[in-house]
């Protein structure tokens, strides 16, 4: 899912993550498998996202020009490399279409749309992204925790289209992001699950946030019920963009 069009500041260089002193290196949970896929379709809308291109010209709401509810979806592979660490990919796809009518005179990338007039807009931001975690649980059996650190390539296209003309703008680059997960499982039947990426930083925001409720329906294969926020924001002189993007479904964990 996805949202910013701007390039966030490198973090500095890190140590790998190193267990607090109140919690204690763990195995895999009880299982012996190494990997976990998760499928993820969702039912996505766009609460808000105005777009500006350049950062100075005019906002555009692409929110109702190209909202509504669209199917979509993630999926995440998670690999657990020794007892306490692992790696995560996930490929996250998201694009919007729709078509409205512009309430003012319309500044987007060099050329001025009317007002009044059928105008179709499209909304695309694809994620990738690896991260690199220290796996942990508090001493509570019935939790774990994960943190980590997360690069994330964006390719973000946004555009506008009346009659011949149109214009569409494209963006892409490496955002680095903080990563946290973890799991309590509070009965034999269900466990509860979150996964959250983010980064604030002076030119712009990236907050990743799931919560999943989970129960086995067989062998090595859960079903998971939940949501997403996903909320960024970038300003710079190429480009303004602000969104908030939710998302609900019923998914699947499969550990192999």
């Amino acid at each position: 899912m996805p949202i910013w069009i701007a390039k966030l500041p490198s973090l500095p260089v890190l140590p790998p993550p190193t267990a607090p002193s109140r919690l204690a290196a763990v195995p895999n949970p009880g299982d012996r498998t190494r990997f976990e896929l998760h499928l993820e379709p969702a039912w996505i809308s766009q609460s808000l996202n105005d777009v500006r291109v350049p950062g100075n010209g005019t906002n555009v709401p692409f929110d109702r020009l190209a909202g509504g509810t669209q199917f979509g979806g993630r999926l995440t592979l998670r690999y657990a490399a020794t007892a306490s660490t692992g790696w995560r990919a996930v490929i996250a796809p998201y694009r919007a279409t729709g078509r409205g009518r512009l309430s003012e005179p319309t500044s987007f990338d060099g050329a001025v749309f009317a007002p009044g007039v059928d105008t179709d807009a499209e909304y695309e931001f694809n994620s990738y992204r690896l991260t690199y975690f220290g796996r942990w649980r508090v001493r509570d059996p019935r939790a774990e925790l994960t943190f980590g650190y997360t690069l994330k390539a964006r390719d973000a296209v946004v555009g506008l289209r009346q009659g011949n003309l149109r214009r569409r703008f494209s963006n892409f680059g490496l955002v680095p992001l903080l990563h946290i997960g973890g799991r309590y499982r509070f009965s034999e039947r269900f466990a509860l699950a979150f996964d959250f990426d983010g980064l604030v930083a002076t030119q712009g925001r990236a907050l990743d946030l799931g919560l999943f409720l989970e129960t086995p329906v067989a062998r090595n294969l859960d079903l998971r019920i939940g949501g997403r926020v996903v909320d960024g924001g970038a300003d710079n002189d190429r480009t303004r963009n602000v969104a908030l993007i939710t998302s609900y479904g019923i998914g699947l964990n499969y550990r192999f």
